[in-house]
C-alpha cells in the first residue's frame, strides 16, 4: 500500500506527500518535538525536585520508568511493528508520549504550588495579616522568620505532608513516554532505510537526526522561559527569579508539548506502508526484474514467517549470536554511561559546577552544543554518502573520536566556581548572635563579602532587619564594619558566596560543542553497522534490541548511579519534619571530580569497545556493493530462516 490517508480515506490531493523525503521532513519535525521536551524536562527536574523535596538518588530510581517499559516491550513492539504497516505505529505511540506529558503535569494540578513556593507571594502575606497594623509589622513575614529574634515564633509547619504520588506520577509518565520513544527511535530509522537506495541512507537519516538537532535547543530556550514564570502565575512573587528559592511554572510546558505531539501523531499515520520511489528509474534489464520479482516474493515470505509468535525466539537468537551487533550495543551502553550525568543533571551541573540558574546556564551551552553536534552529523552524512568510506576508516574514527572525548571530559574537572568560602558554612554561636534564636531555620545563605564568609541564614549572621527598598538584611551584628556602611556599600547579600568563574563557564561551553562536534560524526557508522549487519527482516528487531540493551545495562542504572554521586557531594540538606528532602548546598569541586571523571572512565571502555568493532567489522560491507545478482536472488531451498546474513562478516 503507496497511498497516503486513514482507514477508507485516501484523498488524491495528499498522495503527492507518499515521498521520502516528506517523511523525513515530519519524522524530523516529530523528533525535534521529542528531544525538546526531553531537554525542557532534564531542565526544569530541579524544580521538580525543589517543589517535592526529591534527593537526586530517588529521581534516578523514578526516571527509569521510560527504560523499564522500554525493556518490557521494545522487543515485542519493535518484531511485530516492523513487519506491519510503521507509520501506523509510530502514530500510537506518539499518543501515548503526549499521555505522557499529560501525566506528568497531574502532580501540580493535584497539590499546586505548594506552601513553600506561596509563602514568596504577596497575595500569601495578604491572606495571613488580620489587621492593619499588622501590615507594617509584619509586611514581610517570610524575612522577619529568618532574622535575629530574642524569642523564637519559629514554627516547624509539618501540615503538608510527603506523598508518594508525585513520585508514582513522574514513574508512570515516564513508562509511557518510553512505548512512544520505543516506536518512534526503533522504527524511523529503519522505514526510512527501507525505503532509501542503501548509499542514500546515511545521508537521508543524517537529515533526520540533524534536524532533530534542534530540538534541545528549543527546549533550551523554552525552559528558560518557562522559568521564569512563576509556579503560581496568578500570583505577585517577592523574590527575584535569580534567587535560589525561586521555582518557575515547570508544569505550563508539558501542557503545551502534549497538544503539539497529539497534533503530529495524526499527521505521521498518514503515511503508507510503504513509499513511492522519489526518482525515476532507468528501464530495467529482464534479469534485473527477475531478481526483484524473486526479492518481493521472498520478502512476503520473511514477513509472515516473522509475523508469527512462535518464531519470536529464533529472530532474538539471531541478534544474539551476531558479534558485530553485540559489541555495537555494548559500545553504545558505555557512551550512554558517560552522557548521562551532564544529560540528566545538566541543569543541577549549571548551578553548583558554574553557578548559573537552571534554565539561564543551559540556554547558552545547549544551543551552542546542538549546532556542533547538527553541522558534525550533516557533514559526517554527506562525507559517507559522497565518499563511502572504507568501514575500516570509519570504525577507526570512530576509535580516535573516542580518545579525544575522554580528554576532553577529563579537562572539564578543572573549570567551575570555587566555593570554598561556602564550604564551612557558619552556624556557630558565637557573641555577636547570641542573643539570637535561630534554632529550627532553614538554610538561607548570606555572604559577608568582605571576609567572604558564608553564613547559614541571617539570623546566624545577627541581623536584625531587613531593608525592603534595597532587599538587603541590616544591622547584622556578626559582619565586619559599621552596619549602615555595610548597608551603603551592599558588602553582605543573600546567597552564598562564590567566585567568578564565567571564564570557566565559556571555556566549557566551547569544548563541549568540540567535543560533541567530533564525537557525533561517528553516529552515523553506528546506526549503518546496526542495519547491515542483519538480515533484512531484521532491522527493526535489531533497532529494538539496541534500545532493549541500552536501557537495561545503561538508562536505568546510569542515573541512579550518578544521582548517587552528586548526593554524595551534598553539604546541607533540606530537612523538613525530620525527612531528608533536596540538597541545598554542595561541594562543587568534588561535584566536577566526581562527574567528569566517572563519565570520562565509561567513555574508555566505549573506546575499548569501538576497537574491537574496527578489528573484526573492518572489511564488511556498508553500502550494498557486493550486493550483484548472485547475491540478492538468493534461491530458498528450505525455510528462509536458514538464509545467512548478506551483509554481514562476523
Amino acid at each position: 500500500m503507496t497511498n497516503c490517508g486513514f482507514s477508507c480515506w485516501h484523498p488524491t490531493w495528499i498522495q503527492k506527500f507518499a515521498k521520502t523525503r516528506w517523511f523525513i521532513v515530519v519524522y524530523a519535525l516529530l523528533g525535534t518535538i521529542q528531544t525538546a521536551s526531553s531537554t525542557y524536562f532534564y531542565i526544569t527536574l530541579p524544580t521538580i525536585e525543589k517543589r517535592f523535596r526529591i534527593p537526586s538518588q530517588t529521581t534516578g530510581i523514578i526516571l527509569s520508568g521510560n527504560e523499564v517499559s522500554q525493556i518490557l516491550l521494545s522487543l515485542i513492539l519493535t518484531y511485530f511493528g516492523g513487519q506491519k504497516n510503521i507509520p501506523k505505529w509510530m502514530s500510537l505511540g506518539i499518543v501515548c508520549s503526549a499521555f505522557s506529558c499529560f501525566i506528568l503535569a497531574w502532580p501540580h494540578f493535584i497539590y499546586g504550588a505548594g506552601e513553600e513556593a506561596l509563602q514568596y507571594t504577596h497575595e500569601y502575606l495578604s491572606w495571613n495579616q488580620t489587621i492593619s497594623s499588622e501590615i507594617t509589622l509584619n509586611s514581610n513575614k517570610l524575612k522577619n522568620n529568618k532574622i535575629c529574634q530574642s524569642s523564637s515564633n519559629i514554627d516547624d509547619d509539618c501540615d503538608e505532608e510527603f506523598s508518594y504520588i508525585p513520585l508514582i506520577l513522574i514513574f508512570l509518565s515516564q513508562f509511557v513516554l518510553g512505548i512512544g520513544n520505543t516506536l518512534y527511535y526503533s522504527l524511523g530509522a529503519t522505514y526510512i532505510d527501507d525505503n532509501t537506495k542503501q548509499h542514500n541512507s546515511p545521508l537521508m537519516l543524517s537529515y533526520a537526526y540533524a534536524m532533530r538537532m534542534f530540538g534541545p535547543t528549543f527546549g533550551y530556550g523554552f525552559a528558560y522561559i518557562v522559568l521564569r514564570i512563576y509556579i503560581a502565575p496568578t500570583l505577585t512573587p517577592l523574590i527575584s527569579k535569580d534567587d535560589h528559592r525561586w521555582m518557575g511554572a515547570w508544569w505550563l510546558g508539558w501542557i503545551l508539548v502534549g497538544i503539539l505531539m497529539f497534533i503530529f501523531a495524526g499527521i505521521i499515520g498518514l503515511f503508507p506502508k510503504s513509499l513511492k520511489k522519489e526518482n525515476p528509474v532507468e528501464k530495467q534489464d529482464p534479469g534485473e526484474e527477475i531478481c526483484n520479482k524473486k526479492l518481493a516474493a521472498e520478502q512476503k515470505i520473511e514477513e509472515t514467517e516473522n509475523g508469527k509468535l512462535k518464531d519470536f525466539p529464533k529472530a532474538i537468537w539471531r541478534l544474539l549470536t551476531n558479534k558485530l551487533l553485540m559489541l555495537n550495543c555494548f559500545c553504545s551502553v558505555f557512551y550512554i554511561y558517560s552522557f548521562s550525568g551532564t544529560m540528566t543533571f545538566m541543569g543541577r551541573m549549571m548551578e553548583v559546577q558554574f553557578n548559573k540558574t537552571s534554565a539561564g546556564g543551559s540556554a547558552f551551552t545547549g544551543p551552542i552544543n546542538m549546532v556542533g553536534m547538527s553541522a558534525g552529523l550533516l557533514i559526517s552524512g554527506y562525507i559517507i554518502k559522497k565518499y563511502q568510506p572504507s568501514p575500516k576508516y570509519l570504525f577507526f574514527w570512530n576509535v580516535i573520536i573516542g580518545l579525544f572525548s575522554v580528554c576532553c571530559t577529563l579537562s572539564f574537572t578543572q573549570m567551575g566556581c570555587d566555593n570554598s568560602h561556602s564550604l564551612t558554612v557558619d552556624q556557630s554561636m558565637v557573641s555577636c548572635n547570641a542573643n539570637c534564636i535561630c534554632e529550627g531555620i532553614s538554610y538561607t545563605p548570606l555572604c559577608d563579602h568582605s571576609s567572604s564568609t558564608t553564613y547559614f541564614s541571617p539570623c546566624h549572621a545577627g541581623c536584625k532587619t531587613f531593608d525592603e527598598k534595597l532587599n538587603a538584611y541590616t544591622n547584622c551584628s556578626c559582619t565586619e564594619g559599621p552596619s549602615d556602611e555595610i548597608q551603603v556599600e551592599h558588602h553582605v547579600s543573600s546567597g552564598a558566596c562564590f567566585g567568578d568563574c564565567n571564564f570557566d563557564y565559556y571555556a566549557y561551553t566551547f569544548i563541549s560543542m568540540a567535543s560533541n562536534f567530533f564525537c557525533i560524526t561517528g553516529l552515523m557508522s553506528s546506526v549503518l553497522l546496526n542495519l547491515r549487519t542483519v538480515e533484512p527482516r531484521d532491522k527493526a528487531l535489531g533497532q529494538g534490541f539496541s534500545l532493549f540493551t541500552a536501557s537495561l545495562f545503561a538508562l536505568i542504572p546510569a542515573p541512579i548511579i550518578f544521582g548517587r554521586i552528586i548526593d554524595f557531594t551534598c553539604l546541607i540538606w533540606n530537612q523538613k519534619c525530620g525527612r531528608e528532602g533536596n540538597c541545598l548546598l554542595y561541594d562543587s569541586v568534588k561535584f566536577r571530580y566526581y562527574i567528569h571523571a566517572t563519565s570520562a572512565v565509561f567513555l574508555a571502555i566505549g573506546v575499548c569497545f569501538d576497537f574491537m568493532i574496527w578489528y573484526y567489522g573492518r572489511d564488511m560491507d556498508l553500502y550494498g556493493d557486493s550486493n550483484n545478482d548472485e547475491q540478492k536472488c538468493v534461491k530458498v531451498e528450505d525455510d528462509p530462516s536458514e538464509i545467512e546474513p548478506l551483509n554481514t562478516n562476523n
